[in-house]
């Protein structure tokens, strides 16, 4: 039997996942081809959650979330 897994996704330029949204384990994915990327939270107790960002590094003329359309932080592990 087939499984179908989920993520959370975005085509959002700049779209962060707000982390204490994210389930434990839980993928999000922004598909924008300006600023993609693959996050999940770790594993600190809300409020405090942080957000990792898998990659890939941003490359462009401005820092990474310039223009935050969710989560307004850089993450951990993105650079830019």
């Amino acid at each position: 039997m087939a499984v179908q897994i989920q993520t959370r996704r975005s085509s959002t330029a700049h779209d962060r996942p707000f982390p204490i949204r994210l389930g434990a384990g839980e993928l999000a994915l922004n598909n924008n081809n300006v600023s993609p990327g693959l996050f999940f939270a770790d594993d600190t107790a809300a409020p405090n959650t942080g957000l990792i960002k898998v990659g890939p590094v941003h490359i462009g003329s401005t820092a990474p979330n310039n223009a935050a359309a969710g989560f307004t932080s850089s993450s951990k592990g993105e650079l830019g």
